[in-house]
């Protein structure tokens, strides 16, 4: 692995960990306000070769980020290109 490739992938992965916390950042409510919620990520870990995202929140806020049905998350992996989004609470 060349070292372009390392600073490639490193900055790969803080883009779409900053796409992450903006996309949550915009979200809406069903009344239309915004209602920030990146504040409650404790961690986001990428694995490429699964095309996984793992989110790490606080015990209790979890729902806000997966939604109804998991909506929310599959449509920020769709957005995001294919990524699964996971949710874990700590």
């Amino acid at each position: 692995m060349t070292w372009q490739s390392v600073i490639k992938y490193r900055v790969g992965d803080e883009i779409i960990k900053n796409r992450v916390r903006v996309y949550y950042d915009e979200l809406k409510d069903r009344y239309g306000k915004k209602r920030p919620i990146s504040k409650w990520i404790r961690d986001i870990a990428l694995d490429r070769r699964t095309r996984s995202i793992t989110i790490s929140v606080y015990q209790g806020t979890a729902a806000l980020f997966i939604g109804r049905r998991g909506e929310i998350a599959r449509r920020i992996g769709r957005v995001l290109g294919g990524w699964e989004i996971k949710v874990v609470e700590i």
